[in-house]
């Protein structure tokens, strides 16, 4: 496929001949260096050759010619096939007939790569009338080859043509003698073509006698001996694969086994077409031995039927949904795998490969183990890097796991950067190579560190030496995995220790990749019918995952409603997922298009922006915000999106499914990330993108604009901290806003915004404002005169301490978050007016009469998400906070109740027992409705807590409880029987001695996965446990408890921290314990840990920071142990290495 062309040499040629695949291949690998052509033209002649982006010109089909079409007399007829070029499937190639004059022929070619297969080359050519073949010729067979949709000549890689001093006859049935030699094949319409050497291509009549009499031969020696036939079947096959250009509704698929003679095959011969049963109908067709004995004369053989599929995509489409009604239940769509989660599929053996090596460690000497993965755009990739990060067995073994998306736009600053700042978890503002290289390696130093590196497509060798060579200032056993669609990349055998290509999925897990997306009920493999069409649907896209999930999910949601229209011509699956959605769909990913790839969605980020652009229909019983979440996850379900690999509730969007977004929606969206670049005068919605500080004049960056309805300002990335240094400063809003009055979306985040100008009173479309993580310290009273006003954000906006006065006249206002982590934004008197509220995730309860008191909370009866109440202190009865009227707030799913900011009152301890008093009733007047999810109460200032919380009925669907600062406490809840607890973290009760009471006949903490326990300096014992306590407890970190003598014994648990103590707690039998880590217990001299029978999974040992620490009983004996860790214990000594198992 490397073979280069003279351009100006196929030109000339394409006026006479049809180019040749390798030729064609060459033009479109190489589509930048030619022009692109933007208009269809009009009626172009023979000999036009054109190049299309069908990205940006979709129509390019459009030329004005006639052409030959389907019977519905709707459609053009086009016949399709993939040719190859070096034995490899490399093009798409579609074929038109004219109408009037069908020698006039038209062909499209693109490449089957996706990142190639935008680009459209189209050759136009008039075949003479002498040359093409019809049943008129006297010297043919009684019936066409051309009729049943073969081509009407071919060529190879080596013409088949007759050389000088060779007859026609011979040279011709010579060069078909060996039919695997022929590597490139195209199509050529006559009835005899000349090379250039002038010696002329084999005819059809005489490609039919040649294959006539080579079939003939082979039949014969199939009656002598009959283990030949299924070499009669391969010559077959090679002979169909040359010939195979003809139309869709003439392709012939061989059967995969051979019948023996005097049996009948499998598939019956039927024109009946069930009225339940559209396009499941099929025919026999004639065998490429009944086209060749039939010119014959001889008998055809019943041995070598082939199946013909008659059936087009679309047509396969209204088959699987004719099944679905027939069979009603049994084909119900269940939850597609996308909504369930992420899960690899047929790539288990490369996985076990990989975690193989990086666990064996053998890495010729090196600290890192370097492992490239090489695969197309869509092939899994990703899916297979996402399985490895999120693997427990490799979290274990590593100390630290970072995940790095890298793009075209990647640097060695940018890379080293984001390690940092993960690493950190802070932003780093360095820009000094070789100092963040140092930091690099400060980080990784001493830590045995696993990279992954998603899209590592720099083609620098250079580049990758000097990373990897600080990447190898790891501890030993340190790994990079490194996913690449480049060759150049997977070539450079010095930088990686392990190449490793991903092969195609096989045909079972195809299946199962589409039962899955489909989200059928039942097992494709069990319905024929069924299986039938998903084996065509595989064969047209299975060699891409990406492509099958898509169509997997158009399945799952479409229906047989569908427009053949949308069908015509479209040869690029995601294009065509893209044109059959509904438009609604299709609002809301144009909307997406403004944000950069690689950009990460949350869902309920989004929802409430494509409200504001009106993408979102209201449904009668339904909220926007619900439908607006069915929105999102339709799009999840047909592949748009996917989940992100380093954070389960948020998602990205796959790079090709993002080009094809981004295509259809030039014309209206466009997304800047180049300062100096022009903005289209049509434009309406805009986004600017930029990851470094830099000032924007806004009118002279939109002076061509007439009218804009959204402007965003949006972050390249996600950013590890969570308040991000700003990356615009913004001059002429004032003017902006001004010349801009229809705006409906406006997002200055993240800006060096002071203040808004006043002129935003004109902004009587606004529906969404979001100045988070801007440096205002106050919003303007105008703003309060935006009626439309859906969403205010004002998150982390350090300097702003409260809102406008007239807030309340915000009255269609859904949405309203004011987070901030240091201190609170109050809110005025009158929020009680804004009925509309759906969500209000912070709310400080204040006694200043112009703020607003807990007691508004009551009217704000829509309230759903989150809520974080705070300011409890201020709340004098508990009558006042019963007002509140949480109880009836059925949609809240997470709930903070908190005191002091969630700290200690320091106030005068003479007030302490009418403060106790009043905080008991606040709370019991606070209950929460029974749906209630998540609870936290900080600061809490009573000694008991309130009856909501004693026993199981009054929280039945709790999953989380937090209990932090309830420092009065002497008594812990009376939890242990909730039904739904799986994570409990509690901290500074100081005077709890025991977590539960011991109570016999119950099950406690039935669903406890988590437990978190921070000084807690009286807890001298969890609890005492019965047999079938905790089943499914798997994970308990233990901290500054000093006085806890005993752990209970937990079958189930896997992984044991304990940390800063003054004597280590007896540690029971733990049957499944895999990790146990000690750290920070100063003063302790020596402990005993239990023998290899009472922990016969460990795998993982660490021991930290014990400084006067000096012996330690019993790890010798722990022969499970394969990897034992030891740091800051310098008065430690350990047995002898060879007795230890590490």
């Amino acid at each position: 496929m490397s073979q280069s062309f003279d351009i100006n040499e196929l030109r000339e040629e394409a006026r006479t001949r049809w180019l040749k695949p390798s030729e064609v291949y060459y033009i479109l690998q190489n589509h930048k260096r030619f022009p692109i052509t933007h208009e269809a033209p009009k009626k172009p002649p023979s000999g036009s050759l054109f190049l299309y982006n069908r990205r940006v010109h979709r129509f390019f089909r459009r030329d004005g010619h006639t052409w030959r079409r389907k019977k519905d007399g709707r459609t053009v007829r086009e016949a399709h096939e993939r040719l190859k070029v070096g034995n490899v499937d490399a093009l798409c190639c579609y074929y038109a007939h004219g109408e009037q004059n069908p020698c006039f022929q038209r062909r499209c070619f693109w490449m089957l790569e996706p990142a190639y297969e935008h680009i459209v080359l189209v050759q136009y050519r008039e075949v003479a009338e002498g040359r093409y073949y019809s049943s008129q010729l006297s010297n043919g067979p009684p019936e066409s080859l051309s009729s049943l949709g073969y081509p009407h000549a071919i060529y190879g890689n080596q013409y088949l043509s007759s050389t000088s001093g060779t007859s026609e006859g011979s040279e011709s049935h010579q060069s078909y003698s060996n039919l695997s030699s022929v590597t490139e094949v195209s199509s050529y319409s006559g009835n005899k073509e000349y090379n250039k050497d002038g010696g002329s291509l084999l005819s059809i009549p005489e490609l039919g006698q040649t294959c006539l009499e080579q079939t003939t031969e082979v039949y014969r020696a199939d009656n002598d001996n009959s283990k030949n036939k299924s070499g009669l079947n391969v010559a077959l096959k090679k002979i169909a694969e040359q010939l195979s250009l003809g139309d869709d509704e003439d392709d012939y698929i061989y059967t995969n086994q051979v019948q023996p003679l005097g049996f009948a095959t499998n598939i019956e011969a039927t024109d009946k077409k069930d009225d339940n049963q559209i396009g499941l109908g099929r025919n026999i067709a004639p065998s490429w031995e009944d086209v060749l004995h039939s010119s014959s004369g001889l008998p055809t053989p019943s041995i070598y039927q082939v199946e013909k599929s008659q059936s087009s995509f679309y047509e396969d489409l209204q088959a699987w949904f004719a099944m679905e009604n027939r069979f009603g239940e049994g084909l119900g769509h269940h939850a597609c795998m996308q909504q369930v989660g992420p899960k690899l599929l047929g790539r288990n053996d490369m996985r076990q490969m990989i975690m193989e090596k990086l666990l064996l460690d053998r890495n010729g000497g090196r600290n890192c183990t370097v492992i490239c993965i090489n695969a197309g755009s869509g092939h899994g990739k990703t899916s297979l890097l996402h399985a490895l990060y999120n693997d427990q067995v490799l979290t274990d073994t590593f100390d630290k796991s970072i995940w790095i998306q890298l793009s075209a736009k990647s640097d060695m600053l940018m890379l080293f950067k984001k390690i940092v700042e993960v690493a950190m978890n802070d932003h780093c503002s360095i820009a000094n190579l070789g100092c963040l290289q140092e930091m690099v390696k400060e980080e990784i130093s001493d830590k045995k560190f696993l990279l992954f590196l998603d899209d590592a497509d720099i083609e620098d060798r250079q580049f990758w030496s000097t990373v990897l060579e600080v990447f190898n200032a790891g501890a030993k056993g340190s790994a990079v995995i490194m996913a690449t669609m480049s060759d150049t990349v997977s070539t450079f055998r010095d930088v990686a220790t392990h190449f490793l290509l991903l092969n195609p999925l096989s045909e079972e897990s195809n299946l199962m990749l589409l039962q899955q997306c489909a989200a059928v009920g039942t097992d494709i493999q069990s319905n024929p019918d069924l299986l039938m069409v998903a084996h065509r649907i595989i064969s047209r896209f299975g060699g891409n995952p990406l492509y099958l999930k898509a169509i997997g999910g158009l399945l799952c949601h479409a229906d047989s409603s569908l427009e053949i229209d949308k069908f015509e011509g479209n040869g690029m699956p995601l294009q065509l997922c893209h044109d059959v959605l509904p438009i609604h769909l299709k609002k809301c990913l144009a909307f997406c298009s403004l944000f950069p790839h690689g950009y990460i969605f949350h869902k309920h980020h989004m929802v409430p922006q494509w409200i504001s652009h009106g993408c979102v229909r209201p449904a009668e019983g339904c909220e926007l915000e619900d439908a607006g979440i069915g929105y999102f996850n339709e799009l999840l379900c047909r592949s748009f999106f996917q989940y992100s690999p380093v954070h389960n509730d948020r998602f990205v969007m796959h790079e090709i499914i993002y080009k094809v977004v981004e295509s259809v929606s030039l014309d209206k969206y466009f997304k800047s990330e180049d300062p100096t670049s022009s903005i289209p005068e049509n434009i309406l919605h805009l986004s600017l993108v930029s990851s470094q500080f830099q000032t924007i004049e806004l009118m002279y960056r939109t002076e061509e604009l007439k009218v804009l309805q959204t402007f965003l300002v949006v972050q390249p990335e996600w950013q590890p901290c969570k308040i991000s240094f700003p990356t615009l400063k913004l001059v002429g809003l004032d003017d902006f806003f001004l010349k801009f009055t229809s705006l409906e979306t406006l997002d200055l985040s993240h800006t060096d915004t002071e203040e808004l100008p006043g002129s935003i009173v004109g902004l009587r479309n606004l529906q969404y404002l979001s100045v988070n993580s801007t440096s205002i310290r106050a919003l303007p009273s105008e703003l309060c005169c935006l009626s439309n006003l859906q969403t205010l954000e004002a998150k982390d906006c350090r300097f702003l301490t409260e809102l406008p006065g007239d807030t309340k006249k915000l009255i269609k206002l859904r949405h309203l978050d004011v987070t901030k982590d240091l201190g609170y934004v109050q809110l005025p008197h009158g929020v009680a007016q804004l009925t509309e509220l759906r969500t209000l995730p912070v709310f400080h309860a204040s006694s200043d009469p112009s703020h607003c008191c807990v007691s508004e909370l009551g009217n704000l009866h829509n309230l759903r998400g989150c809520l974080q109440l705070s300011g409890l202190e201020s709340v004098k009865t508990g009558s006042k906070a019963q007002e509140a009227n949480l109880k009836d707030k059925y949609h809240l799913k997470d709930l903070t109740l908190q005191w002091h900011g969630g700290g200690i009152n320091v106030d005068d301890e003479d007030d302490d027992e009418d403060t106790e008093d009043v905080a008991e009733q606040v709370l019991e007047s606070l209950q929460p409705h029974t749906n209630l999810q998540e609870l936290t109460i900080r600061g809490y200032e009573g000694s008991a807590f309130p009856d909501w919380m004693q026993g199981s009925s009054s929280l039945p669907s709790l999953v989380t409880l937090t209990l932090d600062g309830c420092c009065n406490c002497t008594r812990f809840p009376t939890i242990a029987q909730l039904p739904s607890l799986k994570f409990l973290s509690v901290r500074k009760m100081y005077d709890v001695k025991r977590l539960t009471s011991n109570t016999h006949g119950t099950t406690k903490f039935p669903s406890l996965e988590l437990l978190n326990l921070w000084e807690m300096y009286g807890l001298e014992e969890l609890f005492e446990a019965s047999e079938g306590d905790c089943p499914r407890l798997r994970k308990v970190c233990i901290s500054r408890c000093p006085d806890l003598k005993r752990l209970p014994c937990a079958p189930s648990l896997t992984e044991l921290v304990l940390h800063c103590g003054h004597q280590l707690p007896d540690i029971p039998e733990l049957a499944s314990l895999v990790s146990l880590k000690i750290e920070g217990f100063h003063g302790v001299k020596s402990f005993s840990l239990p023998a290899s029978a009472a922990l016969p999974m460990l795998k993982k040992l660490e021991i930290r920071s014990c400084k006067e620490l000096s012996s330690v009983e019993g790890p010798s004996a722990l022969t499970t142990v394969q990897r034992l860790k030891v740091a800051g214990c310098p008065k430690l000594v350990l047995p002898r290495a060879d007795s230890l198992r590490t």
